[in-house]
């Protein structure tokens, strides 16, 4: 994967040890193209991102979060940190 930052504002680094295990995937469709996508990730005005953008005419993927990190995308906030 191509690395392309999100904006440390739009993620947060969790207290709990980094060898969490990664259990749950989320998949959600975005409303951009792929270039887009990752720069709104990158605008820290948008308070969002997610650990991969996934370009649907290739298959290219862009990490834009640490899996270790919490990306502000979906689910409960008490629970993810």
């Amino acid at each position: 994967a191509l690395w392309a930052p999100a904006a440390p504002a739009n993620y947060t680094v969790p207290s709990h040890p980094s060898e969490r295990r990664v259990d749950r995937v989320v998949i959600h469709v975005a409303q951009q193209l792929f270039t887009p996508t990752a720069g709104i990730f990158r605008n820290p005005s948008k308070q969002v991102s997610a650990h991969y953008v996934v370009r649907s005419g290739d298959g290219h993927v862009a990490q834009c979060v640490r899996e270790k990190d919490i990306a502000w995308h979906a689910g409960n906030w008490e629970w993810n940190t």
